[in-house]
């Protein structure tokens, strides 16, 4: 028997992201689509964007990378 959703995290931001919908799951863990601040989308696990372990598509890092790099 599938758990109920225990939260719906659509319109919430963390960070850069924006979430949109829920995503198809993989597995038991549960995704939502997310819209970045640069305009891509990816899909993260809710562990993830709770807990701040993901908080772009991965463009923050890479523009960190630039600066650290041009310092």
């Amino acid at each position: 028997m599938a758990r109920p959703l225990q939260r719906d995290l659509t319109g919430q931001r963390f960070g850069y992201l924006t979430v949109i919908e829920r995503a198809p799951n993989h597995g038991h863990k549960v995704y939502w689509l997310c819209q970045c601040r640069c305009g891509l989308k990816t899909e993260v696990q809710t562990f993830d964007l709770i807990f701040g372990r993901t908080r772009s598509c991965g463009c923050y890092r890479a523009q960190r990378q630039r600066e650290i790099h041009t310092r």
